[in-house]
């Protein structure tokens, strides 16, 4: 339909305008979409159209490029599911299931285990971190991606007993409904809580608010647990903001340029004069689902202070920022805009390893045990 034809031109110009292309992107952008343009002319729905899209920028080896489509009169399968280490979880759901199920480990999905799943994925999303691998395969499974034969059949492990499950399934619009009734604990993207009198505990959940230096600053407590576990990054410019606000002195990072397509700029965090982690002791909490400026730029930075500690995993290793664009009513359009470049200008895709690295575990309820965190609070203790 020309409809089709009309969008993936407007797709085409944006990707031309804005994408920073790097290395070989170019090439295979351009291989890909000449098979994309034969295929458009057969193409009969706004899902195959979306999903021929998404293949397209699937070439490009960059999570933040994606396009999402919504339908919100879609069913979608009413399966929630997060990972711990290799274990893929159940669990809860705004809309509820039987409790034989909760917290069980997804064994086979459509009767293929989950290792080969995630091998295939590793084939099909080639230098992908692992991290970003498992990211896609839950994303696929919410979005019907997995559907094969009207179903989603799970096998799930829990107590030493296998159950089958098939999924039964929402409309978006219902799921929208709902969080929209769900009370917000917080304007800022912050939760913060005393773990004693000399230490406060705050969870960084992104960087796209400007005014969580204030909330930092504001931080009498000796002792600060910073946690940006599965932080997916936000705007680099209030991830330097943020930091200007904690540094005692000038940081230049060496080997991280940021590049818009055009310019090439070292990333300077330059100190404002508050100097928030002086005379404190500092941990910052991180995890594999660390991403983007969470980790190159506020996890790095901090990691050059001797009163700074890092414990948790080795964060995912994803680069850049990306910016939000509507191609129509039912679509948005993710583009990287800014990438991390080493000094010989190669995408920076190795995330930053801990200086402690501690694994969370469960409880024979399958109830997470925040050893991570446990470990920061001991190590605050140590300090007194």
């Amino acid at each position: 339909m020309k409809k089709y034809s009309i969008l993936l031109e407007e797709l085409i110009e944006l990707v031309d305008e804005k994408y920073v292309f790097i290395s070989n992107q170019n090439i295979k952008w351009n291989l890909n979409l000449a098979k994309v343009k034969a295929q458009i002319i057969y193409c009969n729905s706004d899902r195959y159209c979306f999903q021929l899209f998404q293949n397209l920028l699937s070439s490009l080896g960059d999570i933040h490029t994606n396009i999402k489509y919504k339908d919100l009169s879609e069913l979608i399968p009413n399966i929630n599911c997060l990972w711990e280490n290799s274990n893929l979880i159940v669990v809860d759901s705004l809309n509820k299931y039987g409790k034989d199920i909760l917290y069980g480990s997804i064994k086979k999905i459509n009767n293929k285990d989950i290792q080969s799943i995630i091998l295939k994925y590793q084939k099909k999303y080639s230098g992908y971190s692992l991290a970003v691998i498992k990211s896609l395969i839950i994303q696929d499974i919410r979005t019907n991606k997995m559907v094969e034969n009207d179903v989603i059949k799970l096998d799930i492990e829990k107590n030493n007993q296998h159950i089958e499950f098939n999924t039964n399934y929402i409309a978006q619009s219902d799921i929208i409904a709902q969080i929209k009734k769900m009370p917000s604990l917080n304007n800022l993207p912050i939760v913060d809580k005393y773990i004693n009198t000399k230490t406060k505990y705050i969870k960084l959940f992104s960087f796209f608010s400007k005014d969580i230096d204030d909330f930092i600053c504001s931080i009498v407590e000796e002792n600060i647990i910073i946690d940006v576990r599965n932080n997916p990054g936000g705007y680099i410019d209030n991830a330097i903001k943020i930091l200007s606000s904690m540094v005692t002195r000038n940081i230049i990072l060496e080997n991280i340029n940021v590049y818009n397509g055009c310019d090439l700029r070292k990333i300077e965090i330059i100190m404002n004069g508050k100097r928030i982690i002086n005379n404190k002791r500092i941990i910052v909490l991180c995890n594999e689902n660390t991403m983007s400026c969470a980790e190159y730029l506020f996890v790095n930075v901090l990691s050059n202070f001797d009163n700074v500690t890092i414990v948790g995993k080795t964060t995912a290793g994803v680069s850049g920022q990306a910016k939000t664009y509507n191609i129509s009513d039912k679509a948005t359009l993710s583009l990287t805009v800014k990438k991390y470049l080493d000094r010989y200008l190669n995408e920076i895709k190795d995330g930053i390893i801990p200086d402690h690295i501690i694994e969370n575990d469960y409880d024979e309820e399958m109830n997470i045990i925040d050893n991570q965190l446990d470990y920061c609070v001991s190590l605050c203790k140590k300090g007194d």
